[in-house]
């Protein structure tokens, strides 16, 4: 059966089409129309309904009860649409582009329905003509197109074109940055959890995903769950590039629990090696001022050179400074271990001839007790670590070893400060070499552990936890890397994620465009957005997101920032982000900004779940584009993992 006309063009203003609509019809913000122009087409989107009471006819209905025909005539619904596409017939096949003229006054106008063929047959081309030459290898649906507004899941079968699929090349597109912009229950998170389970389905191209997960919304491994969907998609992948593709979770809490294995997929429980974490990570966490930056770094880089120069065992230098002389992270929780058990006994409140120890040597570097004590309580406080006081006897005095604790932290610190004598036999050490270094003074009566000889301990391993470098190098080797923070406090999950980001940047900064070509693109999706990307956040020089926002895609390093406030993130970084997918939203800073790149602003309002805009350059057609992003919970791959099997029996055979 021929599709029917709902309507017809009377006339356009500008941009506008306005649209006379048969009494019956009644038009829908983001409804799709189109005209037939010879074999091309043009297709419409209807901004909003237009209809008044003519002046010549209140009379007419003021004094009959019936109104005339007149009145019927003159009341018929208006739809005000705008030209979206035009599809037209090429030498060779169907091409798609941005009308630049109205459609003819008095055509016939026509409804987008995927009840009827013509309305398939046009999507079809349009996805086809949208769509660049990605390949097998390297093309990943992304949604299909939509007709319209589906606000409830029975409006569904009249809206979404489901064999009209957008597919994008997320390796080229990812490392120019996508931002996923909605307000609460729009559907971000699910909606770009589906676009990761399709990649894993699709995909030819081994990429490297960090997700940044704080609300544990990636990570749960139950079945029917994410991950188990992601393994089941990897499994039904059938490129030989994603064969031996892994997914690796890091649930970060205080106590470590047993590691949960799958075939694709493993999920280890328990804390970060302190060790691993580095005073740059801090510092850009805690949003530190460059003076204070340049503080900390003075005072790290003179215990770890103590210890460095010290005589301590060789494996107990390495915890504090690496083989390549950096410190480590165990150095940051020194660091209050020295103010409370020595800098406070070595002349504080005196005058400079008294001061003694490493407290004399911190003076002529510029740094005194008030910027120490305010170093100890930043650091004590970002990475959640406590301090004990330990009783000690010897030869007869009583007094107290400071130490270090971390139940309740999920960065574990080296058992030489978690334990008194261990601690203590660190202590004379560096203050043994900074006499013989800078000729410093000491007295160890002064210090309320002075008197104690250290016993030898047994301490075991010298470093527990996850190790950062590990992190590293899957993720430089292609996986999918989950960093569940559900469970750590806001402080140090922040530490935790700069930390690693800002490793995945800076291992490939230095390296040659080849070098950098061999590696993954690696895609870093993360929630909550203007957490990092935010005017405030951008102006310190040590914001790694903001680094990568700006040079990032020279590196093969993109962002996916899912944000409900687009326009929170600072202007010059927004306009890096090429790719946006633009979901329901309410507030009118990010309604007037997605209108300015083209978003029909009257329908953001009223899209349904995981309904929005796909706005990219690398589309044939530089206009957003009415899609529907699938959830991760509509995928199916029980018939694609079958046909995968019967795949690799074909290869043994």
């Amino acid at each position: 059966m021929a599709p029917q006309p709902v309507g017809r063009v009377h006339g356009y203003e500008g941009s506008e089409v306005y649209v006379v609509l048969r009494s019956e019809e009644s038009p829908n913000v983001g409804d799709l129309y189109y005209v037939r122009e010879g074999d091309a087409y043009m297709v419409l989107q209807v901004k909003s309904p237009r209809a008044r009471l003519p002046e010549g006819v209140k009379p007419i209905i003021t004094h009959s009860e019936t109104p005339s025909t007149l009145y019927h005539i003159l009341t018929n619904p208006v739809a005000v649409a705008e030209p979206l596409f035009e599809v037209k017939q090429g030498r060779e096949g169907h091409y798609v582009v941005r009308p630049t003229h109205p459609p003819r006054l008095g055509s016939e106008v026509y409804q987008l329905t995927p009840r009827e063929e013509e309305s398939k047959k046009i999507m079809r081309l349009l996805s086809q003509g949208i769509t660049p030459a990605v390949g097998v290898e390297g093309g990943s649906p992304i949604g299909f197109l939509r007709g319209g507004v589906a606000q409830a899941e029975e409006e569904r079968e009249r809206t979404y074109f489901t064999d009209a699929e957008l597919s994008l090349n997320l390796a080229d597109v990812v490392k120019k940055h996508i931002l996923v912009a909605g307000q609460t229950g729009a559907g971000k998170t699910s909606g770009v959890m589906g676009i990761l389970a399709r990649w894993a389905r699709t995909s030819g191209i081994k990429m490297s995903w960090l997700i940044i997960d704080r609300h544990g919304e990636y990570s749960k491994l139950e079945p029917g769950g994410f991950l188990d969907l992601v393994a089941r998609a990897l499994g039904a992948n059938p490129s030989a590039e994603m064969r031996n593709y892994k997914v690796y979770v890091y649930r970060l809490t205080p106590v470590e629990e047993a590691a949960e294995r799958r075939e694709t997929v493993e999920v280890r429980v328990g804390g970060i090696n302190l060790g691993s974490i580095s005073y740059e990570d801090v510092a850009a966490a805690l949003e530190f001022s460059p003076e204070r930056t340049t503080e900390l770094e003075s005072v790290v880089g003179l215990l770890a050179q103590l210890i460095e120069s010290s005589s301590l065992d060789e494996s107990w230098k390495r915890v504090f400074v690496d083989r390549a002389k950096v410190p480590t992270g165990h150095v940051l929780a020194l660091l209050p271990l020295v103010v409370d058990n020595m800098c406070n006994y070595e002349g504080v409140g005196e005058g400079a001839q008294a001061r003694r120890g490493i407290y004399r040597i911190l003076v002529s570097m510029g740094i005194d007790i008030r910027k120490l004590r305010t170093l100890r309580r930043l650091l004590l406080h970002s990475m959640g670590l406590k301090l004990t006081s330990i009783p000690v006897a010897s030869n007869g005095r009583r007094g107290i070893v400071v130490v270090a604790e971390d139940r309740g932290s999920i960065f574990k610190v080296s058992p030489i400060l978690k334990n008194h004598n261990a601690l203590v036999a660190v202590m004379r050490e560096m203050l043994k070499a900074a006499k013989d270094i800078y000729n410093s003074p000491m007295r160890l009566d002064r210090y309320p552990w002075g008197a104690l000889e250290p016993e030898d301990q047994q301490l075991g391993a010298l470093e527990y936890g996850i190790d950062m470098g590990g992190i590293l190098e899957r993720l430089n080797g292609g996986a999918m890397v989950v960093i569940d923070l559900s469970r750590a406090p806001l402080n140090q999950g922040d530490i935790v994620s700069v930390s690693i980001v800002r490793r995945v940047f800076e291992s490939r900064v230095g390296l040659s465009f080849e070098e950098v070509g061999r590696l993954p693109v690696a895609g870093i999706v993360s929630e909550e957005a203007p957490l990092y990307l935010s005017p405030d956040k951008v102006r310190s020089p040590f914001n790694v997101f903001a680094r990568i926002a700006r040079e990032g895609r020279k590196f093969g390093v993109g962002l996916v920032a899912i944000t409900q406030l687009a326009t929170m993130i600072e202007n010059q970084i927004l306009a890096n982000f090429n790719t946006i997918i633009a979901l329901r939203t309410k507030y009118r800073g990010d309604i007037s900004y997605l209108q300015s790149i083209g978003v029909p602003a009257e329908a953001l309002p009223y899209l349904g779940d995981r309904e929005g805009y796909l706005y990219t350059p690398d589309l044939r057609v530089k206009e957003p584009i009415p899609i529907y992003i699938p959830g991760w919970f509509e995928e199916s791959v029980e018939g694609l993992e079958e046909g995968r099997v019967e795949d690799l029996f074909a290869e043994l055979r």
